[in-house]
């Protein structure tokens, strides 16, 4: 039986196909991210939102009597100083108040890690505002929990990725090993000494021709197998005659010195009888040591067909089905079964 023909595919042509897939899935992914975050800004605001707002009130900062949060954006911090460098009022926190002038008085435009400043010359005073040069979440709880929305963003997009990556790849290896199992239940069923079954076909070329090396190797064994009954099939026959031909004249022979024995014969015709009959037991013990190890291999062939669930129709060179089921229980032959009737 050989195998049914299958459209299958190589194995680089499955792996260059899942990554070209893969390969569309990750750039959409980066699509998608970039068209919410990038574009959209759902629920973010821009990296320089807070400057741009600082530059469309910059005359009001400069010129209104006094600063509030108003004209600018909640991730701004500010503090109003005299010419001196006394803090006057602002939203600075105890560590950026001292920080924050002497920055401006060294012409530095940051503070902290991430912030910015920017001062304004007021009349008599001088306004120092601090803000992030990056995104920011437009709800207040994200924005303290998570106070870098890019970082927050890149973060997010890798955990995609890993996910993505993830189950692609478990998606590819559930398709291996459905085409693998095909290949070690045949490997299990010939553990099993199971011979008479149909090897499947995969999918994956590879795999096919690993399949087909077995069912080639199945079959070669199963034609093994039977050459080897047959050879003992016609081995049986012609021990079963030579036993046959030997045994009978042996029988003949043998009776008839014994009737020899009983007349009136000299002393020397009597050790010739004795003679002739030692002779024949010996015959008869080496013909049966040979009939002795040929049921020896008889019964380890009929036992190895019962093994491998063989199945033999009735007739001419099959196991006979009550030596068969004799055999599989562990029983020996008996000497009727190699027909050597005297």
């Amino acid at each position: 039986m050989g195998l049914r023909r299958s459209k299958s595919k190589s194995l680089r042509t499955i792996f260059i196909k899942y990554i070209l897939y893969l390969g569309v899935f990750i750039t959409t992914l980066m699509l998608v991210n970039y068209l919410v975050f990038g574009i959209a800004s759902i629920g973010v605001y821009p990296a320089n939102y807070s400057e741009r707002i600082i530059q469309k009130n910059y005359d009001e900062l400069k010129n209104s009597p006094k600063v509030n949060m108003d004209l600018l954006t909640p991730m701004c911090n500010f503090g109003v100083y005299s010419e001196a460098g006394d803090f006057l009022y602002g939203n600075f926190s105890v560590k950026y108040i001292d920080d924050s002038w002497d920055n401006y008085r060294k012409g530095k435009n940051t503070i902290g890690l991430s912030d910015y400043i920017i001062s304004i010359e007021r009349e008599e005073e001088v306004l120092i505002i601090s803000y992030p040069l990056s995104m920011q979440f437009t709800n207040d709880g994200l924005r303290k929990t998570l106070p870098n929305a890019e970082l927050t963003i890149i973060f997010s997009f890798l955990f995609q990725l890993f996910i993505l990556i993830i189950l692609w790849s478990n998606r590819l290896a559930k398709r291996i090993n459905s085409e693998l199992r095909n290949l070690l239940n045949t490997v299990e069923k010939i553990e099993e000494h199971n011979l008479d079954f149909d090897v499947g076909v995969s999918n994956i070329g590879e795999i096919n021709l690993v399949l087909q090396g077995i069912d080639m190797m199945k079959n070669s064994l199963k034609t093994a197998l039977e050459e080897q009954w047959n050879f003992e099939q016609k081995k049986k026959e012609q021990i079963s005659a030579l036993a046959h031909d030997v045994r009978a004249p042996l029988t003949i022979v043998k009776g008839n010195v014994g009737l020899l024995k009983e007349t009136d014969v000299t002393d020397e015709q009597k050790n010739y009888c004795n003679y002739i009959e030692k002779s024949s037991n010996q015959m008869e013990e080496y013909l049966q040591r040979l009939l002795g190890q040929f049921t020896r291999n008889y019964t380890q062939t009929v036992k190895r067909a019962a093994d491998n669930k063989r199945r033999y129709a009735p007739g001419e060179g099959s196991i006979p089905p009550v030596l068969l089921s004799r055999v599989s229980k562990g029983v020996p032959p008996l000497a009727h079964d190699f027909a050597c009737k005297v």
